[in-house]
């Protein structure tokens, strides 16, 4: 759901993300936030966008800042990508990280050798 500029489906992921992460049910997470479960469920599955008031209770009672649940709304910088990995990764065992890391690394080779339009290697491998 896009409306006036902001994706509410990223900010529900991220809520979920979070939520998941922290290992807090929905039930406990509307009590500290001191929403009710169904609030939370909507605004989860983007039934409901999310107010700004929500948004605040939220991120306070998973214990973080609200610009960990706005990210990818925001122009991204490291400290998102950060995130972003972070979050890939948490329930990831030893051998799925060394695989990702491995396919990982072969892409990042790929990329750096791949000479697009302008040098740019992201004209090469998007077909831009």
């Amino acid at each position: 759901m896009l409306k006036d500029n902001v994706n509410y489906e990223l900010i529900a992921d991220r809520i979920r993300e979070m939520r998941k992460l922290k290992k807090i049910s929905q039930l406990k997470l509307a009590e500290k936030a001191e929403l009710t479960v169904q609030h939370i469920s909507n605004i989860e599955t983007c039934k409901k966008g999310v107010s700004l008031e929500s948004l605040i209770a939220i991120a306070n009672a998973l214990e973080v800042g609200t610009d960990d649940l706005l990210a990818g709304n925001l122009v991204y910088d490291e400290d998102t990508f950060n995130l972003d990995i972070e979050l890939l990764w948490s329930d990831c065992t030893l051998y799925e990280r060394r695989v990702l890391t491995k396919i990982l690394t072969a892409a990042k080779d790929a990329l750096r050798s791949s000479e697009g339009i302008n040098g740019d290697p992201r004209n090469k491998i998007f077909n831009i």
